[in-house]
């Protein structure tokens, strides 16, 4: 149990998780620093000590966090974060069990009873879409039906990012609320970033009682495929489910198979591009419909913000 300061960042998945891992939390420029052995200011180990264990140790994930935490400078706010400490996945943990989403942030406060927690939300259809462009990123082959569960295969189960129900953001706030408190839990919408850089960053700094630094870096991460691109990449990933126990193979073929996507995107007409991406937005929106509506309601008054007028369903 530590009583030292500590910024908990848990995601959600595709809200400029990477930008801000890489570029802001790993930046000491920023006021911030990740003070453990990180992947671009990723701690994966957070998946293992929080997420991907049969049973949580506390002693465990404080032998591993805490140390750490007495030898930074006092002027820097230590970060921890990982988007899947959220609870949402791109595809089900090994261990999963129903309670994990609500269990997550009990594990959290045992080790860091203190800390402040960040979480990042994004207009549902909007982060549906960019969620299944990363999983053919990630060498999926999945249809757009498929990844939210809507078509004949049953490929994605809870709690990954693709379950219409797993972004009712509401629930996971209440929880994080109810275990750090309220005036512990800082929820900020990924447009707010997109509109204002500068008030998206004050609303941090003022959150954690620290003076502003500038933020200079612009670099996005992560950016979606184009239509067409994205298409051939879906087909051409097709054998990779064959090879899921080989690695290297799956791997080698994926890196192969980008490549040749890549090599074809300049010779794809625009127009082929623009009916891709208009056929699964339109499959998304037309499938989501009304289905946040009375949860980003709720999520509204929680937070303070009127989400409708940033383009949710409200």
């Amino acid at each position: 149990m530590s009583d030292l300061p500590l910024l908990i960042h848990i995601g959600y998945p595709k809200t400029a998780s990477s930008w801000l891992q890489a570029d802001i939390f790993n930046n000491q420029n920023t006021g911030f620093c990740v003070p453990w052995l990180n992947q671009e200011g990723l701690c994966n180990k957070a998946t293992d000590l929080f997420i991907n264990c049969d049973v949580f140790s506390q002693t465990a994930a404080a032998d591993f966090f805490l140390p750490p935490l007495t030898t930074i400078d006092e002027q820097l706010i230590p970060v921890l974060s990982n988007e899947f400490l959220s609870g949402c996945f791109f595809f089900t943990p090994p261990n999963y069990t129903p309670s994990l989403p609500r269990e997550i942030p009990e594990r959290l406060h045992c080790v860091f009873p203190n800390a402040k927690v960040l979480i990042m939300i994004r207009e549902q259809k909007s982060m549906l879409v960019s969620a299944y462009r990363q999983m053919l990123i990630m060498g999926h082959s999945l249809t757009i039906e498929e990844f939210i569960n809507t078509g004949d295969k049953n490929i994605t189960k809870h709690p990954t990012v693709g379950n219409l129900e797993n972004l009712k953001f509401d629930e996971l706030i209440e929880k994080y609320q109810q275990v750090f408190t309220p005036e512990n839990v800082l929820v900020l919408p990924l447009e707010i970033l997109i509109k204002d850089k500068s008030i998206f960053f004050k609303n941090i700094y003022n959150f954690l009682k620290i003076s502003e630094r500038e933020i200079n870096n612009e670099e996005t991460k992560n950016v979606g495929l184009k239509g067409g691109k994205l298409t051939i990449l879906r087909i051409l990933n097709s054998p990779i489910s064959l090879l899921r126990n080989n690695s290297y193979l799956s791997s080698l073929i994926f890196r192969i198979n980008y490549k040749l996507a890549e090599v074809a995107d300049p010779f794809i007409p625009k127009k082929i591009h623009d009916s891709v991406e208009k056929k699964v937005k339109n499959y998304v929106k037309e499938t989501v419909g009304t289905y946040y509506q009375e949860s980003n309601q709720k999520t509204s008054q929680i937070i303070g913000i009127d989400l409708a007028k940033l383009g949710y369903t409200c």
